[in-house]
């Protein structure tokens, strides 16, 4: 959950394999959809996999299924970085290099028990620093200028 413009806003998953951000005003107690949906919507294809919740003070960032997406606050999505890739890395793949943002792969542990616990991230001067729960622990800094 993070705070943005005086309202609160937090990512979830139900049990009809919807993944949801939401907007709560703290002053009304009003809850508002910002987007829900399936994979689909969220720019993947499968499972529903949200995790992680920064904001650039206008936006929200989080990802889906390896792929870090920014999220509007009148519910457009779009991907910046990744190409889906997350349950293990791609043969071949070196993530001490650098590389496209189409191509990272921003590898991860499937979510076993609550939504948003696999992923964290942040942003700052430009940057989201993404850091995931798995085997081997690294950040990854994505330029979004």
């Amino acid at each position: 959950m993070l705070v943005l413009k005086h309202k609160l806003y937090a990512i979830a998953n139900n049990t009809s394999s919807e993944g949801f951000l939401i907007e709560i005003d703290p002053g009304s107690g009003v809850i508002r959809d910002i987007v829900r949906g399936h994979s689909d919507v969220w720019q993947g294809s499968g499972s529903i996999n949200l995790s992680g919740l920064a904001t650039d003070g206008s936006g929200l960032f989080t990802t889906q299924s390896g792929q870090l997406l920014y999220v509007t606050l009148d519910g457009n999505v779009k991907s910046i970085a990744g190409n889906g890739t997350y349950f293990e890395l791609q043969p071949g793949y070196d993530m001490t290099k650098l590389h496209k943002a189409s191509e990272l792969q921003l590898w991860s542990t499937r979510r076993t028990q609550t939504a948003g616990a696999n992923v964290f991230l942040a942003y700052r001067d430009g940057y989201v620093y993404y850091s995931a729960a798995g085997d081997t622990a690294y950040v990854e800094r994505i330029a979004c200028k």
